[in-house]
C-alpha cells in the first residue's frame, strides 16, 4: 500500500526547479527548496564533535537538519554541512528497497544534467542494474558494489551514492564551492629547477624504455621518451616522461618540451606532503585558489586514489597567467596529480611541467639578474 503524507511533509520542490536553481548568479540553498531558516535544526557543535569527529577534521564549522520531510519524492532527510571555506553540502538520504526508485531517480539527474561520469572499477555504475538490485535486497560481493555517479557544473558537483554501509542507502549530495580569489602576485621565490636533481638532457643519452614518434604531414612533429631514472625525482618519482618537440634528442632553449615525473607504485605520502609544501612555498596558491592539502586529499593520496591535484599556470611575469588577459602569455606550467583509477596507462602520482626548456631558461634568468 502507498504512503500518502500529508501535503505539509512534502517538500514542493521539484528536481528540475532545483537543479535549475544552480544556475543562477546567486544560489541560495533555502529558497531553492522553499523552506525558511525556522524549518531547519542547528546541530550542536559538541554534538557533532562527539558524533562526527572526522567532520570536524574535514573543516565543517556547522550543520544543519531536516527530517521528515519528503524531498523529490524520495528522500526523509536532508543534513546540511557548512564548512571553513564557505562551501556548502546538502545531502539528501533514504533506506531503499525497490531497486527502481534509485534507477529512475538516476535517470532524471542525467536528464537534467547530462551523463556525467562514474568511477570504474572502484564504484558499480547505475547502469549495472543487476548491481543495484542486489544492493536494494541487502546483498553486494565486494567494495566495489557500492554505486556512485557524479556530475559537475560551475562551482557546483552533484553525486548520486547507493551505499553498502550503511546498507542500503541512497544518497544524494550537492556541494556548492564559493570561488576562491586567485592570488596573481608575482612569484619571487624562484622555480622548482634548483631542486630537480636529474639532467635530463643526460638522461636523454641513454637507451629510452620506450620511444614513441607522433607524425604530422609525415614529419615528427614530437616524441616522447620514457626513461627509468637513476636517482627517484624528489624521492617519489622513479621515472620520467620526456615530450621532446623537436627531430633532435635534446632539451634545448628553442625546443617546446613537456616533462613528467611519475610513479608506478605506491608513494610515501610524507614525501608527497613535503614535496606540495615545497611547490606552495615557491608558487604560492594556485589557478584555484588552493594551498595545502585538505584532510581528504591526504586520503587520496595515502589510498592511490584519484586526486585533481594542483596547478600553476605562470606568465610572462612570473605570476599566475590571467586567461581574460590578452596581453598575458603562458611560459610554463607546473601540476601534480594523481591518475590512478585502474586503467592501465595510468601515470600514477605525476608531476608534470609543460615548457619545461621555458621553466630553465627563466630560472637561468632570475640567476643572472
Amino acid at each position: 500500500m502507498k504512503n500518502f503524507l500529508p501535503p505539509s511533509l512534502r517538500n514542493p520542490t521539484r528536481l528540475g526547479d532545483f537543479i535549475l536553481s544552480t544556475f543562477m548568479d546567486e544560489w541560495h540553498y533555502l529558497n531553492s527548496l522553499r523552506l525558511h531558516s525556522g524549518q531547519i535544526q542547528q546541530v550542536p557543535f559538541d554534538v557533532i564533535l562527539n558524533d562526527n569527529p572526522m567532520d570536524i577534521a574535514d573543516g565543517v564549522s556547522r550543520v544543519e537538519t531536516k527530517f521528515g520531510m519528503i524531498f523529490f519524492d524520495l528522500f526523509e532527510n536532508l543534513v546540511i554541512k557548512h564548512y571553513n571555506d564557505d562551501t556548502v553540502k546538502l545531502m539528501f538520504y533514504t533506506e531503499i528497497k525497490n531497486p527502481n526508485k534509485p534507477l529512475n531517480f538516476f535517470r532524471q539527474l542525467q536528464e537534467e544534467l547530462g551523463g556525467g561520469w562514474h568511477y570504474d572499477p572502484k564504484f558499480s555504475t547505475f547502469q549495472m542494474i543487476d548491481k543495484v538490485t542486489n544492493l536494494a535486497k541487502g546483498k553486494f560481493e565486494s567494495a566495489s558494489d557500492q554505486v556512485f555517479h557524479t556530475w559537475h557544473h560551475a562551482d557546483f558537483s552533484f553525486s548520486l551514492n547507493f551505499q553498502i554501509d550503511p546498507l542500503r542507502r541512497l544518497v544524494f549530495s550537492v556541494s556548492h564551492k564559493v570561488k576562491k580569489e586567485i592570488d596573481r602576485s608575482v612569484r619571487a621565490k624562484g622555480t622548482l629547477v634548483p631542486f630537480i636533481k636529474n639532467d635530463l638532457n643526460k638522461v636523454l643519452l641513454n637507451e629510452a624504455l620506450k620511444e614513441v614518434p607522433h607524425l604530422e604531414d609525415g614529419k615528427i612533429k614530437f616524441t616522447d621518451y620514457y626513461y627509468q631514472l637513476n636517482e627517484p625525482e624528489f624521492g617519489i618519482f622513479e621515472r620520467a616522461e620526456l615530450k621532446v618537440f623537436s627531430n633532435h634528442k635534446q632539451i634545448g632553449p628553442n625546443t617546446h618540451s613537456v616533462v613528467t615525473y611519475y610513479s608506478k607504485y605506491e608513494v610515501n605520502t610524507d614525501k608527497v606532503l613535503r614535496l606540495i609544501d615545497q611547490l606552495v612555498d615557491i608558487y604560492g596558491t594556485d589557478d584555484y585558489g588552493s594551498r595545502e592539502l585538505e584532510l581528504h586529499e591526504v586520503e587520496f593520496i595515502d589510498k592511490s586514489e584519484s586526486w585533481t591535484g594542483r596547478s600553476w599556470l605562470v606568465n610572462q611575469h612570473h605570476a599566475l597567467q590571467d586567461l581574460s588577459n590578452p596581453s598575458e602569455y603562458t611560459v610554463y606550467q607546473v601540476r601534480i596529480g594523481l591518475d590512478n583509477i585502474g586503467n592501465a596507462d595510468d601515470l600514477g602520482l605525476n608531476l608534470s611541467i609543460n615548457g619545461f626548456n621555458s621553466l630553465l631558461e627563466y630560472d637561468a634568468l632570475m640567476k643572472a639578474n
